[in-house]
């Protein structure tokens, strides 16, 4: 009894020679014999008995079997040439005295295919692909048969068999993939025989690799060109680049200018260099620059090969100062220099206290912080106005300035103050039957809430009055701040008083009510008359820079009076004044006379004079007086007196000659009737 040890199928080609290999070794008291059985149906025939071949098998088969091997060591296989599409069956060893069986299938290959090719390859037998794509590739046989089989290697490793056809597909295929060979065989498996073949080489569009800066940081001053240059390799096709700027990515690509790429025949592939001069702004210290190379393989892919550098941009600081509110009760009070710039080391200059208009109250020496000298309570108002901080960086600004500013508002809450020209008007003048302004001025932040005027200690209702209106409005006064003269921005706060009454000429007092404690001023309104207008003014002498006049004073309204002078160029509209002197209530009256400098030579002068008392009554002015300074190589000295004189003097003698010439017609009229009557 034999078992069933093993089935085989074996192919064999028409008219080659095929070796059925029996796996058992004869001893010398076993034999083996093969036999063939042409279909399932058919009865099995006895091909061999150990070395011999059957004598009854038909010639044309007889001739072609051969019994090969090793029969030394028990081998007995079975060798058909010249096969023949009659000699496919199922051939089967058996080793007699065991239980060895094997069956062998032969098939017989009657046509072979008669190509194989690699689809989408070229006459340069080039795979073209995208690196970071997927890459496809197929093979195909024609004909076969049987159905040949088709195995594709790569690199000669086997990646796919399959029947008539292969396809195999290169996932994201990278730079390491380029240039490997591909081959396609067609031929029969089973058999090892691959009588066709075709080949190929991967290429690939491959990415540039990530762009390289030609330093390693990027350093630059605001406002002055950056240079810098990026250098892309290893692309296929060439690269272009491209730089982008800040979070917000700015296209700056049109600043900078590539060279013409250069080619490794080595590899390929191709180099690029960019170079960008851009002047940078600020705002993008810190931000990332970008140099981007791209190609065909990265179009498909969203973009390009990124390379980002950290700008590190110097500039001169922007400087702040915090704006500060105290109150009169700080004792403490400070400004603080916030500088914001690239170094952020910096040298602090002098600080300077201005007025709310731009005047420069005092100075301090540069720091960040600036503690205020400590002053008594009612002062500390004066604390109040611009502080403005100077530091520097070393990096000069886009106007060449080493130096930067900036300024911060302190104000001081404080009790209303009463200025110097308040405190110097504790009497105030008014005229009998006429209306008069009686005021103060007042420097208040926050501005009082509200103010009250008492007459000798009684208060005013000015609401709906005839007799008392009272009003307030800002105003802009000079008063000393920390020893330094400026305007200031402050209240004027009036009380009207019409037709004015001897006993109206009394003790006037306003409060001022505000978050701190009241204040209150007090005025004392007198009788006072305007003054008169200068008389007799003319002028007495004259020069090439310079003229004299002279006038007599007037009453001064019983107060003190004071003399002032305008003059201009005939023609021009500006007047300019001088104080021409003072006369005192005491003082006997004279002629004066003043003299009028730093005039331009050989001009025409208009002047005009008046006078103004304590009590702030301002007489009406002169008639205007012309005055000629002298010319060089003349004499001239002309007023209008002279003017208008010498034109008198001459129209009274053309009067006279008129006159007499009238008079002597008449005579002769009178004396030649009387002849006639005669």
């Amino acid at each position: 009894m034999h078992e069933l040890i093993k089935v085989e199928a074996v192919s064999g080609v028409k008219g080659s020679i095929v070796q059925l290999k029996c796996p058992y070794n004869a001893a010398d008291e076993n034999k083996i014999v093969w036999f063939i059985k042409k279909s399932e149906t058919s009865p099995a025939t006895q091909i061999t008995d150990g070395l011999n071949i059957n004598p009854s098998l038909p010639s044309d088969l007889k001739s072609r079997l051969t019994v090969t091997g090793d029969h030394a060591a028990g081998e007995y296989h079975l060798s058909i040439s010249d096969v023949r599409e009659s000699d496919a069956g199922t051939y089967t060893c058996i080793l007699y005295g065991t239980v060895g069986v094997t069956t062998l299938q032969l098939n017989v290959i009657t046509n072979i295919p008669t190509s194989v090719s690699l689809e989408n390859v070229g006459l340069d037998k080039k795979l073209n692909g995208k690196e970071g794509q997927n890459l496809i590739i197929r093979c195909s046989a024609v004909g076969g048969n049987p159905v040949p089989d088709v195995k594709l290697l790569i690199s000669e490793s086997v990646v796919a068999v399959s029947k008539q056809s292969v396809q195999y597909t290169l996932s994201y295929v990278n730079r390491s993939h380029d240039g490997q060979n591909i081959q396609c065989m067609a031929g029969y498996e089973e058999m090892h025989y691959y009588p066709l073949n075709d080949t190929a080489r991967i290429y690939l569009k491959l990415k540039p690799y990530p762009p390289r800066f030609s330093s390693d940081s990027v350093n630059t001053e605001e406002n002055k060109p950056l240079v810098i240059s990026c250098t892309s390799t290893g692309s296929r096709p060439k690269a272009s680049i491209y730089w982008l700027l800040g979070d917000g990515k700015t296209n700056i690509t049109a600043y900078a200018t590539q060279l013409p790429p250069s080619h490794d025949p080595t590899t390929d592939t191709y180099s690029v260099t960019s170079t960008l001069t851009y002047s940078m702004h600020r705002i993008y210290n810190g931000k990332y620059m970008i140099c981007g190379a791209r190609n065909e393989a990265t179009l498909e892919q969203g973009g390009g090969v990124e390379t980002s550098k950290t700008l590190n941009i110097t500039y001169a600081p922007d400087i702040t100062v915090n704006s500060s509110t105290y109150t009169q009760n700080d004792a403490i009070r400070k400004v603080i220099c916030n500088p914001s710039g690239n170094p952020n080391i910096y040298t602090y200059h002098k600080w300077q206290h201005k007025s709310r208009y731009g005047e420069i109250i005092r100075e301090f020496n540069g720091n960040k912080t600036l503690t205020l000298p400590d002053v008594p309570v009612l002062l500390r108002y004066q604390d109040s106005g611009e502080y403005v901080c100077s530091a520097s960086n070393g990096i000069i600004d886009n106007e060449n300035k080493f130096k930067q500013t900036g300024s911060g508002l302190v104000t001081v809450r404080a009790q209303p103050v009463f200025t110097s020209d308040t405190i110097d008007r504790v009497k105030q003048f008014g005229e009998i039957h006429k209306t008069v302004d009686i005021y103060i001025n007042v420097i208040s932040d926050p501005k009082f809430t509200s103010f009250v005027w008492a007459r000798d200690g009684t208060s005013i209702k000015t609401q709906n009055s005839a007799k008392y209106q009272s009003s307030s409005s800002p105003t802009i006064v000079k008063d000393t701040i920390h020893g330094k003269e400026v305007q200031l921005y402050s209240y004027n706060v009036t009380l009207a008083i019409n037709d004015l009454k001897a006993e109206d000429f009394v003790n006037y007092t306003v409060t001022l009510k505000s978050g701190f404690p009241d204040v209150k001023f007090t005025i004392a309104l007198e009788s006072a008359s305007i003054p008169d207008i200068p008389g007799n003014f003319s002028q007495r002498d004259t020069a090439f820079t310079s003229f004299t006049v002279q006038w007599d004073p007037g009453s001064d309204g019983v107060y003190k009076q004071t003399f002032y002078i305008q003059y201009r160029v005939q023609g021009s509209s500006e007047w300019t004044i001088v104080a021409a002197g003072d006369e005192d209530i005491n003082e006997q009256r004279r002629r004066r006379t003043y003299e009028v400098r730093n005039l331009q030579e050989g001009k025409a002068y208009e002047l005009r004079m008046y006078a103004e008392n304590t009590a702030m009554k301002r007489s009406n002015f002169t008639d205007v007086l012309i005055v000629f300074t002298k010319s060089s190589g003349t004499n001239l000295s002309t007023t209008s007196s002279a003017v208008i004189g010498t034109v008198v003097g001459v129209v009274v003698t053309l009067v006279i000659v008129c006159a007499s010439f009238i008079v002597i017609l008449l005579i002769k009229r009178s004396q030649g009737k009387d002849k006639k009557e005669k």
